[in-house]
């Protein structure tokens, strides 16, 4: 007769201090064309209930039209505060559902800029329910890290998968991704179904800003045009509560006693190959006002050659451009080369997400740390 497996169940408390601003996007966004408006260094998001009552209480018909139809019209730019002042309606009568700091050149007030959210508790991700960090972003990366880690010091696997994607006669990034994902799985499936990462508590809005962003091209031509929108983000320099388990599966299982340590060990080693290369790429590129964004990734990198296995400095919300990028520091710079001309020259690999804060550019940036419960 078998007997049933027994099961341990190691519980450990994860810290998330914030080094720099931090989004996980999620499909809701807003425009600044009566959903939230800036005043100087804050965002207002905007009741839509209330509003509704004040432009019908408010506004004559002819009001209105011009209303819906000046928002309608996303060719033009439209002041909202100026709309409702010329209307007779002050500020202070807009209702606000909530407001934030907002980190970013106030003279957007009558642009027309998307707001992405942060992803939020509740089925709807209403702006007004809380925002968190999801345990399955927090295990991609540290699945994506452990990957790495087992690839670097297995160069046969490496040298199959460069091989697989050689004999392609045209590279394909989707099939990139599946064929990465294959290699994944087969690496850290069972370890990864042992790791359980739960979502971190509730974010207080005091915790959080709207910072303005921009797409900055590594080579920029005067021909690029600036793209730049806002993100709702954690707010650097505040620490976020959660939980991760990892399942013995048996009492006789000794590769246990080293998992978790060794998870953020290899985050550590998995950021600071990432931050090398991403130096060098910085250094080649004609990126403006890239000494200030080298001297933080310089700085990262002290951050983790001072860390032991229960803290580790990671980069959280960029999941696809890292698997790309994790990709790329395996390879001969051959097939690397190939892979940057055929499939990412205009990809989002080819430039880099920037905070338009001057003095402090990155966003992203996260330290973790582990305590054994």
């Amino acid at each position: 007769m078998n007997m049933p497996r027994k099961e341990l169940y190691h519980h450990y408390q994860l810290e998330i201090e914030t080094l720099s601003p931090v989004s996980i996007g999620c499909k809701s966004q807003l425009t600044s064309r009566g959903e939230y408006f800036l005043t100087g260094n804050k965002t207002h998001f905007i009741d839509q209930d209330g509003i509704s009552e004040i432009l019908y209480q408010n506004l004559t018909e002819e009001d209105k039209k011009e209303y819906l139809a000046t928002v309608l019209n996303q060719g033009v730019d439209f002041n909202f505060t100026d709309f409702f002042k010329n209307k007779g309606i002050s500020l202070e009568q807009i209702p606000i559902s909530r407001s934030l700091s907002f980190i970013g050149d106030a003279t957007l007030v009558n642009k027309n800029r998307l707001l992405k959210l942060h992803i939020k508790s509740g089925a709807d991700e209403n702006q007004n329910n809380s925002a968190y960090f999801p345990g399955s972003s927090l295990k991609g990366m540290i699945r994506t890290a452990m990957v790495y880690v087992h690839l670097k010091s297995h160069p046969e696997l490496v040298s199959k998968f460069a091989d697989k994607i050689n004999n392609w006669s045209q590279i394909d990034k989707y099939e990139l991704s599946k064929e990465w994902k294959v290699l994944e799985d087969s690496i850290i499936g069972k370890e990864a179904n042992q790791l359980r990462i739960a979502d971190t508590q509730n974010i207080s809005d005091t915790d959080m800003a709207v910072y303005q962003v921009r797409r900055e091209p590594l080579y920029f031509t005067e021909s690029d045009s600036e793209l730049d929108w806002l993100e709702e983000c954690v707010d650097k320099g505040h620490k976020i509560f959660g939980a991760l388990t990892y399942v013995q599966k048996n009492t006789k299982e000794l590769a246990c006693i080293n998992f978790v340590p060794n998870i953020l060990l290899g985050l550590n080693e998995w950021m600071t190959d990432m931050l090398d290369f991403e130096i060098l790429e910085i250094e080649k590129s004609n990126m403006p006002k890239k000494e200030i964004v080298l001297a933080q990734l310089k700085s990262l990198i002290e951050s983790s050659l001072q860390n032991n296995e229960y803290a580790a400095i990671a980069r959280l919300g960029s999941g696809k451009t890292f698997m790309f990028n994790t990709i790329l520091l395996l390879l001969e710079k051959g097939l690397r080369e190939r892979i940057l001309m055929t499939v990412l020259k205009t990809d989002s690999i080819k430039t880099r997400i920037l905070c338009s804060h001057e003095k402090a550019p990155l966003k992203g940036w996260i330290k973790l740390n582990l305590r054994k419960l």
